[in-house]
């Protein structure tokens, strides 16, 4: 009987990781902002995809400036409906970041996800939970 309830549990907890995953809420990506940080002074080019189930919906390649400081590109609206996206940005020197919107959301919650070169060497992400088209 053991034998049975360890079979069970087993395959209840690995059926149970499957249905988490696809429980994540869906995010409304608001919006997508890139920027050359503080002090970098060379220009870049970012590009940046949104991904929904293995399909890019987005994309597009940013050129941000040495100067001004802080030059940044903003793209509003880059998807229009909520959705389980991935947001991924790649400089042309290599550097790689990515967001997954659901792990940053509450179901249907508005979020924009910011891209920085921060150094020659770091490239940094983050969201923030505000929707900026609501203030348009």
């Amino acid at each position: 009987m053991k034998r049975r309830e360890l079979l069970s549990l087993t395959l209840l907890s690995v059926f149970s990781g499957c249905s988490e995953r696809d429980s994540r809420p869906d995010a409304r990506l608001d919006w997508i902002r890139v920027t050359n940080g503080h002090g970098i002074e060379e220009s870049h080019d970012i590009s940046v995809s949104v991904i929904e189930d293995e399909t890019v919906v987005f994309e597009k390649t940013y050129t941000v400036d040495s100067e001004p400081e802080y030059d940044t590109k903003h793209e509003q609206s880059p998807v229009d409906e909520p959705g389980k996206y991935v947001v991924h940005a790649t400089t042309d020197c290599g550097r790689e970041a990515e967001i997954e919107t659901a792990r940053h959301a509450e179901e249907n919650e508005c979020i924009g996800v910011h891209f920085e070169v921060v150094s020659e060497t770091e490239f940094d992400a983050w969201t923030r939970s505000k929707c900026l088209s609501e203030n348009l």
